[in-house]
């Protein structure tokens, strides 16, 4: 029997998707707070194979509760499921969750969703640890980033992507994202300079680190992905107008001189950017 761990308020959610859970002989345990979270954990260390965190409703509780997470060396390969507002999404995705539902959703396309991730994870059909060329963490990693710029005396620019549809819980459309976020890599790949550096980091973000690159440039590059994305990507599936790339830009030392300052300001630049939309 499969065990996940859900960070969730409402009361009436819960029982829906409990009852739901358990006739797909799931077991199901609710933590009411990022401290119940990493005591259900504690107390079933080494048996959990997935966490949901609901942060519709609470977003700063919903992504402390992630960064707690992935900060126990122990749990940092647990996959992690949001379910999060649209101008919230890459900010989970950025510090460690690994898929995501927008709502409004049905507690059945829940079911049906975590079903095929558990489904994946059994099959090693998607790998979940974070893809790195190196053993760091993604806040690590950015970190020496930014003191290589430091020594440099130079811009480093941060392009953070991702692919979404207004159809992310059905199984089929999940399988277009992944396909296309593997394919958006390798023309992002393609793409770049020799000094520019790409990450995987989950299943959804496409990371770059763009040295020597002002915020003004970075904008050329994503303008430059965003073509390919749709002259190579986006006409081969149908149904295209559902399918857009979320992404966020952040310039060293122009939004911050810290790996916080700099996530920070990313996170505004991505809600500016949709809400301007």
């Amino acid at each position: 029997m499969e065990k996940i761990v859900i960070l969730m308020e409402d009361k009436k959610e819960k029982q829906d998707i409990n009852e739901l859970f358990r006739k797909e002989n799931i077991e199901i345990y609710f933590g009411d707070d990022e401290n119940g979270v990493l005591k259900i954990l504690g107390e079933k260390d080494g048996v959990i194979d997935l966490i949901i965190i609901d942060m519709v409703n609470d977003p700063v509780k919903g992504l402390e509760c992630i960064s707690l997470i992935k900060g126990k060396y122990k749990y940092r390969n647990i996959p992690i499921v949001i379910i999060a507002q649209k101008e919230d999404v890459m900010k989970g995705l950025a510090i460690g969750a690994q898929e995501y539902i927008i709502p409004p959703y049905k507690a059945e396309e829940i079911c049906d969703f975590i079903k095929a991730i558990l489904n994946n994870k059994r099959n090693n059909e998607y790998a979940y640890a974070p893809q790195t060329s190196i053993d760091m963490t993604f806040e690590q990693y950015f970190n020496s980033e930014i003191k290589r710029a430091e020594r440099g005396n130079y811009d480093l620019s941060i392009l953070i992507l991702t692919i979404t549809s207004n159809h992310t819980s059905r199984l089929d459309t999940e399988k277009n994202r992944i396909e296309m976020i593997n394919q958006l890599a390798f023309l992002v790949k393609e793409n770049l300079r020799v000094t520019d550096t790409i990450m995987r980091y989950n299943k959804s973000n496409i990371i770059a680190f763009l040295p020597y690159t002002p915020r003004f440039n970075a904008e050329i590059v994503y303008e430059k992905i965003l073509k390919v994305f749709e002259d190579k990507i986006l006409n081969s599936y149908n149904e295209i107008d559902d399918w857009e790339i979320i992404y966020s830009i952040v310039s060293y030392p122009q939004d911050g001189e810290n790996v916080k300052d700099l996530l920070f300001n990313a996170e505004q630049y991505l809600e500016n950017n949709i809400a301007g939309r």
